[in-house]
């Protein structure tokens, strides 16, 4: 109780901090009742919708009502329509015409709407425009022909090794300058990095917002840590005030969803305040008197109750990650290896990476990295495990991280590596020998 008491005392004292407005990304209309939203000078907010939101009713209408009565900041990102399953189908480019007719008529219907992001992620592999950047480009134009006093965010590309190819193909494609250019950072986030946000601001000109990133605190085989996804925001806010360009940034998710393996939430699905939420607080302050909420300001939030999966204990824990969408054998036989640490600042990764190539070819490599670095490495595979994946129609290895700090393994995930032709050749010069 007193620990309460004393973390409610400190969020009414808090003084907002200088530097980017926070914003906050959520599908969901349920956070402008929480009243841990309530508490906050928090009147930013955006909503990702499908392209075609405006040539139909959905549930973004009732979001968009509801912020525009709490007299909220609203934007609104445009995506794949539903039902899409890109890079399968259906995935189908909306033509210029009909997206910008969507576009205006979202706008139409909500003209409380002050800023558009054209597209949502375009060099994700969900997305249409994944292999189209020029096709993106020109949603950029058709947006702001939709609406000319928005401002529009161009961009928006998800922080990946596949953002400098297409943000270089992308720039190439516009005819003008954009208002504002947009980043998700979540490689930066979740592995204490800074090269997504370099590299865009290095690349662009002009204003800078980052119209999505989070603290996760599980996702996929990133183990369950408050703390770290707390810490990835706090390295978050440091580089936005490291850079007076960057304007903005929008924390996704408000909640956690028991439904959703992405879970960023600044609060457990109980209900129950996140550490990180602390963080959010810590840098927005308390909602001053009059500031728009739509309703009498509410009290400061109360004590976590301890109750729901997002109350258990979770001890800080370091992940070493194997990072791509595939490996890579080198030319001597090697198989290339990128390893990132996602962990708090002030820890390590100390590991072994293990790689099996069916049930008899095995190799392992012992890792120690600083928090937030990554490294490449290469590991030498037995003959019979080069063999087996030059021959092999699609070659996969199976591999397993095991965390030397507490004794915990992975599951093992399987990859497919590419062979390259030089090594093909030497498997068939090999056999041809041999018989």
């Amino acid at each position: 109780m007193l620990a309460a008491a004393a973390a409610a005392a400190v969020l009414v004292l808090a003084a907002p901090a200088e530097g980017a407005v926070t914003g906050v990304s959520d599908a969901g209309t349920g956070f402008f009742d929480s009243e841990h939203y309530r508490a906050l000078a928090l009147d930013t907010v955006r909503l990702v919708v499908p392209w075609d939101a405006g040539l139909r009713p959905g549930p973004w209408d009732d979001w968009l009502r509801r912020a525009t009565r709490e007299g909220a900041d609203i934007m609104v990102a445009f995506g794949h329509a539903v039902p899409s399953n890109c890079p399968l189908q259906p995935c189908r480019l909306p033509g210029g015409e009909e997206y910008q007719a969507s576009v205006r008529a979202l706008i139409g219907r909500h003209p409380a709407i002050r800023h558009v992001v054209p597209w949502n992620e375009p060099n994700h592999s969900s997305q249409p425009t994944a292999g189209a950047p020029e096709a993106a480009a020109g949603y950029v134009r058709a947006a702001a022909r939709a609406c000319p006093s928005c401002t529009i965010v161009a961009g928006n590309l998800l922080d990946d090794a596949s953002m400098p190819r297409y943000l270089a193909r992308y720039r190439a494609a516009l005819d003008t300058s954009p208002d504002v250019w947009g980043v998700h950072s979540y490689w930066d986030a979740t592995y204490f990095m800074r090269q997504g946000i370099e590299h865009v601001l290095a690349t662009v000109t002009g204003p800078v917002w980052i119209t999505e990133t989070g603290g996760l605190v599980a996702f996929g085989t990133l183990p369950y840590d408050e703390g770290r996804a707390a810490a990835s925001l706090r390295w978050m806010y440091g580089r936005a005030d490291a850079h007076p360009r960057i304007g903005r940034m929008y924390v996704h998710q408000w909640q956690s969803d028991p439904g959703n393996p992405f879970d960023s939430g600044l609060l457990g699905a109980s209900g129950r305040p996140r550490p990180s939420y602390e963080v959010v607080a810590g840098r927005v302050g308390p909602r001053r008197p009059g500031q728009a909420t739509g309703r009498p300001e509410p009290g400061p939030p109360g004590a976590a109750d301890g109750r729901g999966p997002s109350s258990r204990a979770t001890a800080p824990t370091t992940s070493l990650r194997v990072a791509g969408k595939t490996l890579r054998m080198r030319r001597d036989r090697r198989l290339a290896l990128a390893l990132s640490c996602a962990a708090a600042p002030a820890d390590r990764c100390r590991g072994v990476v293990d790689v099996r190539v069916g049930q008899g070819a095995r190799t392992r490599v012992r890792v120690a990295l600083r928090a937030g670095r990554s490294t490449r490495r290469s590991v030498r595979l037995p003959r019979t495990g080069v063999v087996s994946l030059a021959r092999a129609q699609t070659p996969r290895v199976e591999v397993r991280v095991c965390h030397a700090t507490t004794a915990r393994c992975d599951r093992a995930r399987v990859w497919r590596v590419t062979v390259p032709r030089a090594v093909r050749r030497w498997v068939a010069r090999q056999s041809r020998a041999s018989s």
